[in-house]
């Protein structure tokens, strides 16, 4: 499943990312993709992950796939909305 984490700031590495990611136990990042923001694109950039799901997490999947989104703590009180991506990787 392709999620986005529509807002991350531009200094944090794509290896930092994957690890927040493990450590959540969401899953495991398979495929990870940056898109520069168009105006700040020094300060922010979006993130698009595909993540082999940890089966215990399922009713993550669920909620995502009715249009919610998930929020994960990286850096108290800093934090991150994944939203399912509106287009495959």
């Amino acid at each position: 499943m392709d999620v986005c984490i529509p807002k991350v700031n531009a200094i944090i590495s794509e290896t930092e990312i994957c690890h927040i990611i493990a450590l959540s136990t969401l899953g495991e990042v398979i495929q990870y993709k940056e898109i520069p923001w168009k105006l700040d694109s020094h300060l922010w950039k979006r993130v698009l992950l595909k993540i082999k799901w940890n089966p215990n997490h399922h009713y993550l999947k669920e909620l995502l796939q009715t249009g919610k989104n998930i929020k994960i703590v990286y850096d108290q009180p800093w934090f991150w909305l994944i939203y399912l991506a509106n287009y495959p990787m």
